[in-house]
């Protein structure tokens, strides 16, 4: 459909991962500072997905870079890349070995190497480790990117990656995947002039085009609300239309599918649970006292007390609203942590025809499934 020209050329196919995974013409990352002097020095492979299109019904604009895991002779293509872009997430989905398969090679410093000098044309990109943590589900680390010339400026990067993706297959639960997704956002919204995320695995469509997609699809419903139209397929198909093969596998397909439905089930959850305390709240102060000497101005204070506690200061139980959990998320019962956060609006239950309840979304994904 799209031509992959640029990809083919003798000079740019020692470049590619995979000989059959090129990227097309026409999304493609341009490198542009690279010596004039040296054939193909504007090559990566990699290619800008947008998911500000009409085909995704209004979703909030987003962009997104895919591309391979770093071969050896690619490692300062990508820098420059970030750089250029100026990107400050880097997603990475992948192991750099599984199953005794080279799947990235390590482009950052390790601990002992602590920095990393990179030459490129006219300057030298410097890569400092700052920091490293670990959750049950991911590695964060934290760089320092300096272009090093006449005048010299720094920029922070966070790499997030992801290693509890078994090998071969798709999790079994993706609430650890909406977490992950969601402290990106947060950390993505937190830089406003941030250019796109970066996501990659080994090809750079697989399980890059996986969580590409569901955080699109999530970035609608935050932004329209749970019964807003959801159309996986097209998504799929506009993510494809940049970069080829996105979304690889059956299984691949089948995740989106759960992740969407599972983070729709949690905030209708949460919801309801949020109905009950409000209506709690309501009542409370015309239930009798079994303190007959109690005033009723003073259990209306109690009230109010307790309604400015739940909801961060915000007083009245008007407040105590679905819109501020959804602003001002709160572990659901039991003290684990919510996979979502949900943005406005925040609409009702539907109760369906066949019976059935939840959101016309919610409804639609779980017959979409029972279909496979």
């Amino acid at each position: 459909l799209y031509s992959r020209k640029e990809g083919q050329k003798a000079e740019n196919r020692q470049k590619n991962r995979y000989k059959n995974i090129l990227p097309f013409d026409h999304t493609r990352v341009q490198l542009r500072d690279g010596d004039p002097d040296v054939v193909g020095s504007d090559y990566i492979n990699a290619n800008i997905i947008s998911v500000s299109d009409e085909e995704i019904r209004h979703c909030p604009h987003k962009s997104y870079i895919a591309t391979q895991g770093c071969l050896q002779t690619t490692v300062q293509d990508f820098w420059r890349m970030v750089w250029q872009e100026n990107c400050h997430i880097i997603v990475m989905t992948t192991k750099l070995v599984e199953r005794g398969k080279n799947k990235c090679v390590r482009y950052w410093p390790d601990e002992k190497e602590g920095v990393k000098e990179m030459p490129i044309y006219k300057a030298v990109l410097r890569l400092r480790r700052v920091n490293e943590t670990s959750t049950t589900d991911y590695k964060l680390r934290e760089f320092e990117l300096t272009r090093e010339n006449e005048a010299p400026e720094k920029r922070i990067v966070w790499q997030y990656h992801f290693t509890a993706w078994p090998d071969q297959r798709v999790p079994s639960d993706p609430g650890p995947v909406l977490n992950f997704l969601q402290d990106i956002n947060d950390k993505q919204e937190a830089h406003q002039d941030a250019g796109p995320i970066i996501v990659h695995c080994s090809a750079g469509i697989g399980r890059t085009g996986t969580f590409i997609v569901i955080d699109t699809i999530l970035s609608q419903i935050k932004e329209q609300g749970l019964d807003c139209e959801i159309d996986i397929q097209k998504s799929i198909q506009s993510v494809r239309a940049q970069r080829s093969g996105m979304v690889q596998t059956e299984a691949q397909y089948k995740f989106v599918y759960l992740a969407v439905r599972h983070y729709i089930e949690t905030v209708s959850q949460r919801m309801q649970e949020e109905q009950v305390f409000c209506f709690y709240q309501v009542l409370q102060p015309l239930i009798p006292s079994s303190n007959p000497t109690e005033k009723p101005e003073s259990r209306s204070r109690i009230h109010k007390h307790q309604v400015l506690d739940r909801s961060g200061g915000r007083g009245g139980c008007k407040d105590c609203s679905l819109q501020d959990a959804a602003q001002h998320p709160r572990p659901p019962s039991g003290g684990a942590r919510s996979p979502v956060h949900p943005g406005n609006p925040l609409p009702t239950q539907d109760s369906h025809a066949d019976g059935t309840q939840g959101s016309s979304s919610e409804v639609r994904l779980k017959q979409a499934l029972e279909l496979w």
